[in-house]
């Protein structure tokens, strides 16, 4: 019998498995993502650590992919955190950028440059990764699977990704060097759902309180994970704010902030993926 790479128990197994026939099915949801993203966790990590094959030349690009793949699956299983990620770095990127800029004192800073996020994961990248750590591991056991198959699970690409988006909202890490904390959040951009990264507390708002002697706070917000997901439901996030006291575990720092609102994923009469604002 040909060596398993990747041992995990009967329960995990059976779990992926079934989670696979949903997504083949188009019956999954919410729950059924977030099983298979904290079950690949253990598999998509050995993917990357992982010998190429004689004479292969290692795919630096597509090693990033699992990475970001892997960093979210950490990031669901643990909403909290205090650790240095993919993710957390991405967003200290950008804001240590913002911050030096807004240094320099220059009269002519350009929003449209500081808009730019140098690294923004797509949808269609994570479900690439989620689709072939499924199939390094079950094929192993079950020689029935095809690519084929996955391929037409693939092509629901969008909805899978709105409900990863879906499951990292309300995420904060705490970021290096001193920068704050940054929540993650779903809005709509031109009709299309985006993770968003809201920062708290960074070097830019502690600065501009310092010199204006103010109190007043400074939100530094720009997408991490951009989806072809639509919002088809037409829902409006601008009219859902309210005032939430941020405190969590991060209890240094105290804000009273308009936050967007938080959503769901849910399967329709029409069996279609419809979003929906959750009371919170």
């Amino acid at each position: 019998m040909e060596k398993i790479p990747y041992t995990l128990s009967r329960k995990t197994k059976i779990s992926i498995a079934r989670n696979l026939q949903s997504l083949i099915n188009k019956t999954y949801d919410e729950l059924c993502i977030k099983e298979l993203l904290v079950d690949l966790r253990e598999i998509s990590n050995k993917i990357i650590k992982g010998e190429p094959k004689p004479g292969a030349v290692r795919n630096e690009k597509l090693d990033q992919v699992f990475k970001d793949f892997v960093d979210i699956c950490n990031c669901i299983a643990h909403p909290n955190r205090d650790i240095s990620g993919v993710l957390e770095k991405n967003i200290r990127k950008h804001v240590d950028k913002m911050a030096k800029a807004f240094d320099k004192n220059e009269e002519r800073v350009s929003l449209s440059d500081l808009a730019k996020v140098d690294k923004v994961i797509t949808g269609d990248s994570i479900v690439g990764a989620m689709l072939a750590s499924i199939f390094l591991y079950i094929s192993k056991y079950d020689s029935s699977i095809s690519r084929e198959q996955l391929n037409s699970v693939f092509e629901d690409k969008a909805d899978i990704s709105l409900c990863v988006i879906s499951l990292l909202q309300d995420t904060i890490i705490k970021l290096d060097k001193n920068q704050g904390l940054a929540i993650l959040h779903v809005l709509d951009y031109e009709g299309q759902y985006r993770l968003y990264c809201r920062v708290l507390g960074s070097s830019i708002e502690r600065d501009a309180r310092e010199r204006t002697g103010g109190s007043g706070h400074i939100i530094i917000g720009f997408p991490v994970i951009v989806t072809n997901a639509r919002n088809i439901d037409n829902l409006e996030f601008s009219e859902h704010n309210e005032e939430v006291h941020l405190n969590r575990e991060f209890s240094f720092i105290k804000y009273d902030k308009k936050l967007p609102p938080i959503i769901e994923t849910y399967r329709g009469e029409d069996k279609n993926l419809h979003v929906r604002f959750v009371d919170h």
